[in-house]
């Protein structure tokens, strides 16, 4: 699941502020295997909170879900009909480009498990970025929903271990939330174990 502990004190989420120019910044670390291999377990993250240009597919966004957050992929947003087929996402009839990118390992449930890693382009996104595949889930295919109106569509990188828009309150996902639950967007990997990856953009 895409469950974010952001750093600091205040009760309930923790954040700590930082005032960057004119921007508005707080810093996060993402403790769940959701958003792999964009990021780590453990990365530290500054997410922009100006909220003066809206979400566009692609960006990496954090989002209000209930009690918590989470950190999620924008895949589509409002009145495009999204569907996944055999882990593909299309948006209004056209399917993202995936192209092999080679394996890699991470632990579920204290087992070993190897997954396919995949170069990703949606729909309407500017760049790519990479996506983990770990086999069939229920995921994989999902039927035609259009996304109502100042709501958007996100699904996690990891895909297969990701709650995200696919799944509803029930299956603790975190289905089509409105526009004005973002809280910002992911700009840069603050921390990480990796030393190399420290403040690179995600992708």
């Amino acid at each position: 699941m895409a469950v974010l502990i952001a750093l600091g004190v205040p009760v309930g989420l923790f954040s700590l502020a930082v005032i960057i120019g004119r921007a508005f910044y707080i810093l996060y670390y993402v403790p769940s295997q959701s958003m792999e291999p964009t990021f780590q377990v453990g990365d530290q993250f500054l997410v922009d909170k100006n909220g003066s240009h809206p979400p566009v597919v692609g960006d990496i966004v954090v989002v209000r879900a209930k009690d918590h957050v989470r950190i999620v992929r924008v895949v589509a947003l409002a009145d495009d009909r999204v569907e996944m087929r055999d882990g593909i996402p299309l948006v209004n009839g056209v399917a993202a480009h995936q192209r092999p990118d080679g394996e890699a390992t991470m632990t579920i449930a204290e087992q070993t498990v190897t997954a396919q890693r995949f170069i990703e382009q949606l729909p309407h996104e500017r760049g790519t970025h990479r996506v983990l595949d770990t086999g069939y889930t229920e995921g994989d295919d999902i039927a035609p929903v259009v996304v109502p109106a100042a709501h958007f569509f996100a699904l996690g990188d990891n895909r297969d271990n990701a709650a995200d828009s696919r799944y509803g309150d029930m299956q603790f996902g975190l289905g089509m939330p409105p526009v004005t639950d973002i809280i910002g967007k992911a700009v840069f990997v603050y921390g990480s174990r990796d030393r190399l990856r420290r403040w690179s953009r995600p992708q």
